[in-house]
């Protein structure tokens, strides 16, 4: 009397005999294919998803070796997000897929961008802003290392205040952007200029007026 074999299935077929679904070892689908017999999922030992497919049969998200997504990708597949080694996002993109953010090692905003994709914000190795610009991108303020406002700009973008290295403000300017006013290295008014920008009086080493003008 013969003894029957046991077997296992390692693939199943649809009513035109073509391969449906692969197995392993295990019996685990380890592949399923659509009806055209492309290969819509793989799985890797563990049986976990390493990547799904559209109906066109592009690539929708991967995953890394912990099967957790690294990217994903958009009904025209094109990568709208990407992730680091820890699995944080490091880009993100918008409906036109260009860069919106970037992030640095630690997963802090580095640049955020406008609808124009035009940087509105830079941040320094501390993360925190080091210029900003306004709706017309142009720069409207400038840090120092210390990240304290060392130049301002009107809405004209040129600039209206200056500071030096203690960020105090060391000459101020009109709607004219002319100096109206400058100070010394203790941060003391040394001269004033009038509505003409004219110097109207001037300070000695000791700060008292030694020269006034009348109209």
């Amino acid at each position: 009397m013969c003894k029957r074999q046991r077997t296992h299935t390692h693939s199943t077929q649809d009513s035109t005999l073509q391969t449906v679904s692969t197995q392993d070892s295990t019996l685990q689908t380890v592949s399923t294919q659509d009806s055209t017999l492309e290969i819509l999922s793989t799985q890797d030992s563990t049986l976990q998803t390493l990547s799904t497919q559209d109906s066109t049969l592009q690539t929708l998200s991967t995953q890394d070796s912990t099967l957790e997504i690294l990217s994903t990708q958009d009904s025209t597949l094109q990568t709208l997000s990407t992730q680091d080694s820890t699995l944080q996002t490091v880009s993100t993109q918008d409906s036109t897929l260009q860069t919106v953010s970037t992030q640095d090692s630690t997963l802090q905003t580095l640049s955020t961008q406008d609808s124009t994709l035009q940087t509105l914000s830079t941040q320094d190795s501390t993360l925190q802003t080091v210029s900003t610009q306004d709706s017309t991108l142009q720069r409207v303020s400038t840090q120092d290392s210390t990240l304290q406002t060392v130049s301002t700009q009107d809405s004209t973008l040129q600039t209206v205040s200056t500071q030096d290295s203690t960020l105090e403000t060391v000459g101020t300017q009109d709607s004219t952007l002319q100096t109206v006013s400058t100070q010394d290295s203790t941060l003391q008014t040394v001269s004033t200029q009038d509505s003409t920008l004219e110097t109207v009086s001037t300070q000695d080493s000791t700060l008292q007026t030694v020269i006034t003008q009348d109209s």
